[in-house]
């Protein structure tokens, strides 16, 4: 019985070792089962056990990195990892028949393989076919293949900046498998995990969302949802366009005489064109949709423009001191500026009447030295030169309104409503870019 017990352990040990030679193949034996899997092996047609049903093949993509966005030319550059599978009914083998071999590589070349053609391409057509990073495809005993491919693809993006730098993008690639026409390829899209590990982030952009379809006709779809990170746009062209809008009023508070008031809104002028290039070198050439920053920094131009306008005919008017008559909307612009500030008078330097009286006391000043130099003091006598010019005064100031307070007067409101529309404008904006694109 013993006997019996031990001779039955060693006949299982004895066919374990036979199994196990079995089961060892060698190059040779691979060599030899390529050789005979791809005799008469056509690749250039259709893998498929039957063309009455559709062509079943599976894609798994991985985004390995979100490349560089262009604005201006409307292009989007990514790194994306394909993994293909696929059943091919004329490279199936028995394993028992071939030393137990269930897995081959083959050389793409030798073999039909899926070929992806990108519908919406940045580049020529003619260079629109996917790079190829691998060059075998691995077959299994049951016909099933697997290839892994790493890909570069440039494909157009129709970027909507309205609320730029807020703004949200989505950028949609269109592939296809090419193929007979006749023979339509079921896609089977997916998205893997296994390009996370390699996946950079992009310094512009933040990946929100991303999704893929695919269709019954060789087609296939990836969309990508992305958000613009705004820091470097605000801090390097949004940030320095605001002061500089909000320094060109400062023009209003210069002195007058100082000389430097056109200059100086002008300098301002030029200073908000330089940063309106910058701006559209960075944004598409086209009018549909238009940036709301471009709308708002076009509406600071013309208030800059408008700004050099009302310095320069200021200039004019605080000149004017040959006696005309102020209009009379003038007069009550002038005297609702009076009340506003709680003044009887806007400070102006000396008024009408002390410049008269400043006229009239330098030619008598021969006459008053010799008054000082009489012993006796002496009562002012009444001067009918004055009171005519005093009439003549009254008569053209009305109101006593001068051209000299009026410039006084439009100093003041252009800085204060200046101050008050640059302000608001930004907030507005802002406001409404932010709001909208979340």
């Amino acid at each position: 019985m013993t006997n019996s017990k031990y001779l039955d352990i060693f006949y299982v040990i004895l066919l374990a070792l036979l199994v196990r030679v079995e089961a060892v193949h060698t190059v040779q034996d691979i060599n030899k089962l390529s050789a005979e899997l791809l005799s008469g092996y056509n690749k250039n047609t259709l893998p498929s056990a039957n063309f009455d049903q559709q062509f079943q093949l599976g894609i798994s993509v991985g985004l390995v990195a979100l490349g560089d966005i262009d604005e201006v030319e409307e292009r989007l550059s990514t790194v994306m990892m394909f993994i293909f599978t696929w059943n091919d009914t004329s490279l199936r083998w028995n394993a028992s028949d071939h030393n137990n071999i269930t897995n081959i590589t083959v050389s793409w070349t030798d073999v039909w393989k899926p070929v992806v053609m990108v519908v919406n391409p940045h580049q020529d057509a003619s260079k629109q076919h996917s790079e190829i990073n691998s060059d075998t495809i691995g077959f299994s005993h049951t016909g099933g293949a697997y290839l892994l491919e790493l890909v570069t693809f440039q494909t157009t993006c129709d970027l909507d900046t309205t609320y730029f730098p807020f703004d949200i993008q989505t950028c949609s690639m269109s592939f296809y498998i090419s193929e007979n026409d006749a023979y339509f390829i079921k896609i089977h899209a997916s998205w893997n995990n296994y390009g996370k590990s390699f996946t950079k982030e992009n310094g512009a952009w933040k990946l929100i969302s991303k999704e893929i379809k695919g269709d019954d006709f060789s087609r296939f779809k990836i969309s990508l949802k992305m958000k613009r990170k705004p820091l470097f746009m605000l801090v390097n062209i949004l940030l320095p366009i605001i002061v500089l809008a909000l320094l060109a009023p400062l023009v209003f508070l210069m002195p007058k005489n100082s000389g430097e008031r056109v200059g100086y809104s002008i300098t301002m002028l030029l200073a908000l064109s330089v940063y309106m290039t910058i701006i559209s070198d960075n944004l598409p050439k086209n009018s549909d949709p238009m940036p709301l920053v471009s709308i708002m920094i076009f509406i600071w131009y013309i208030m800059n423009s408008s700004i050099v306008f009302v310095v320069i005919t200021n200039t004019k008017i605080n000149h004017i001191k040959d006696g005309r008559e102020v209009p009379r909307l003038a007069r009550t612009f002038v005297i609702l500026t009076r009340k506003i500030k709680g003044v009887k008078r806007l400070h102006v330097g000396d008024t009408p009447e002390e410049e008269i009286l400043n006229s009239l006391s330098n030619g008598s000043s021969q006459d008053e030295d010799d008054e000082e130099n009489s012993a006796k003091p002496m009562k002012r006598k009444s001067q009918p030169h004055l009171e005519k010019s005093d009439n003549y005064y009254r008569a053209r100031y009305p109101d006593g309104v001068t051209w000299q307070e009026l410039s006084v007067a439009i100093d003041k409101w252009g800085v204060v409503l200046s101050y008050v529309i640059k302000i608001s404008i930004p907030v507005v904006f802002f406001t409404i870019m932010k709001t909208q694109s979340n």
